[in-house]
């Protein structure tokens, strides 16, 4: 974010993971609480829109429902979508889900025990299991920076 207000962009950011600290125990993870957060993060990010230049939506979204949702409700809707084979996925595990899940201490995990509905036609891939986090970066920079794409626009 701080390249993007360096070129002047008014920004806003909505993580998914403090989206959902946020409200602490009310969001819960089956498909259909996930739906329901969703859908509540696309009205923020309506919301948002009318007073930032460009609003960053960085959340899983694994249902093509709701990104179809995001679409028709967002103008200038873009998605991004941040893409890395599972069996690389798995040996990153960042934040220790997957071994969590292997242990049955995490239900309704995503892409495991949950459906993971992968973007078929997103306006821009990233693979991260190919580039550098700075290449992957600087990919992303330079789609959002393309003169005449950040009026107004949010990104899921």
């Amino acid at each position: 974010v701080p390249q993007l207000e360096r070129q002047g962009l008014k920004c806003c950011v909505i993580d998914g993971d403090e989206y959902r600290a946020f409200w602490g125990n009310d969001v819960g993870y089956t498909k259909e609480d996930r739906i329901k957060n969703q859908r509540t993060m696309i009205f923020t990010a309506f919301q948002a829109s009318k007073n930032f230049d460009l609003v960053i939506v960085s959340s899983l979204s694994p249902y093509k429902e709701i990104r179809a949702l995001a679409r028709e409700k967002l103008s200038n809707f873009h998605e991004i979508f941040v893409d890395c084979p599972q069996d690389i996925t798995i040996q990153r595990d960042p934040k220790g889900h997957y071994k969590k899940t292997a242990k049955g201490e995490h239900q309704n995990f995503v892409g495991v025990t949950e459906e993971y509905e992968a973007p078929t036609n997103p306006e821009l891939r990233i693979e991260t299991n190919k580039l550098s986090i700075e290449q992957s970066v600087k990919e992303l920079l330079q789609y959002i920076l393309k003169p005449g794409r950040h009026q107004n626009e949010t990104t899921k």
